[in-house]
């Protein structure tokens, strides 16, 4: 799946990640009637896994994901372009606070050493500039989220946690309070943010100098948070958890889904769209007290989702998968 850098490939360090996140889900759904199908295959001009999209308005957007893929589209998908990320490296995650400006998380091995790396561009993605290349002892990044231009944090296995306040110029570790892997990280403004993983829930409301945990009872993907307070999780065989207090509890919700989910992603309190397993994609429209199977035609799992409003989004997956709605109802 990934370019290689000399006799042991980058794609070892990536087997591990997929490992860890048990990507293959665990089977087929239970039979059920065809679900509605909105969703529109694209091309995206790759047959690399794509693990990560991110959307700045309907028709701005980019992916990214193994073999240093990033992929780059202005026109809402209808065409998308390859672009230069100048690495092998596995690309995990992907944060845009605006059309021009992102960063990239991602990982890479060379020889017996595996490196965290962390990309960063100004201009839409026409450079991409390497800004961090650290060998962490095994461990590797899975997220990033940026609140704006200058202040972002990223999360990976091991409770690592970096955080950055001038653009990513330089990272500081964060005390996690874990040694089990964060998969997800989302900040609403720079002094409140959450993340996810195995087994736990980690909430800060300073920018990280302090985080509280909690059991989440399972392993956690990915989460979104609309505002301070009402926030979506998802994770392993379909599971969806809520809160609107914004940590102090968390009510489960169902999915009417056992494949595990692996991103989440909601415009406002209501409408959000789930993905994972075996193509599910599942829609609701009043804030998860109902969820609808919109899609699992696809045999391969979808891994990321962005909504930048509430009738479009943009799932990406496995062997370069690009899907596009634009019909906001279910």
């Amino acid at each position: 799946m990934m370019g290689r850098l000399n006799s042991k490939s980058v794609h070892v360090s990536i087997l591990v990640v997929l490992s860890m996140l048990k990507m293959c889900g665990c089977g087929s759904d239970p039979a059920a009637p065809p679900p509605p199908n909105d969703w529109v295959s694209q091309q995206s001009g790759t047959l690399r896994t794509l693990r990560d999209v991110s959307f700045t308005d309907a028709n701005t957007g980019t992916a990214v994901g193994y073999g240093g893929t990033i992929v780059r589209t202005t026109d809402g998908g209808a065409t998308w372009v390859s672009q230069v990320s100048g690495t092998n490296a596995g690309l995990i995650g992907v944060s845009f606070t605006d059309a021009n400006t992102g960063t990239v998380v991602g990982t890479s091995v060379e020889g017996d050493s595996t490196f965290i790396e962390i990309l960063r561009t100004t201009d839409g993605g026409e450079n991409w500039v390497r800004q961090l290349r650290e060998n962490r002892g095994g461990n590797y990044l899975l997220a990033v989220c940026f609140s704006d231009a200058n202040t972002g944090t990223a999360v990976g296995n091991g409770g690592m946690i970096l955080r950055t306040t001038d653009g990513g110029t330089t990272w500081v570790d964060q005390i996690s309070g874990t040694r089990q892997g964060l998969f997800d990280v989302v900040f609403t403004d720079t002094n409140t943010g959450t993340a996810v993983g195995y087994y736990s829930i980690l909430r800060t409301t300073d920018g990280g100098a302090n985080w509280v945990s909690q059991r989440s009872g399972g392993w956690l993907m990915s989460v979104s948070f609309s505002d301070t307070n009402t926030g979506t999780a998802v994770g392993e065989f379909g599971t969806i958890l809520r809160t609107t207090d914004g940590f102090a509890t968390w009510t489960q919700q169902r999915s009417g889904v056992y494949s595990d989910l692996y991103g989440v992603s909601f415009r406002g309190p209501d409408i959000g769209t789930a993905v994972g397993g075996n193509g599910t994609i599942l829609r609701t429209t009043d804030g998860g007290a109902t969820w609808v199977l919109q899609s699992n035609s696809a045999r391969s799992g979808y891994f990321g989702v962005s909504l930048p409003n509430a009738t479009t989004g943009t799932a990406v997956g496995a062997r370069g998968m690009i899907a596009r709605k634009t019909s906001g109802g279910l």
